[in-house]
């Protein structure tokens, strides 16, 4: 949650923090030899079930 208030802080809009944390994330992860289609079968859902709030916190 700390690393998701981080990007928050740090951006323009949530979408850009959200957008911008899973770029960080996905290059971390492609780089330690993951692929493009583990990241969107297995870690895509995980985060966007943790770090969702980011843009859902504005729709209300």
């Amino acid at each position: 949650m700390l690393l998701g208030q981080w990007y928050l802080s740090k951006s323009l809009t949530p979408l850009a923090a959200y957008n911008g944390l899973q770029i960080v994330l996905m290059r971390h992860f492609l780089r330690r030899g993951g692929t493009m289609d583990a990241w969107m079968q297995d870690i895509a859902p995980a985060f966007r079930r943790r770090y969702g709030w980011i843009c859902e916190s504005t729709n209300g």
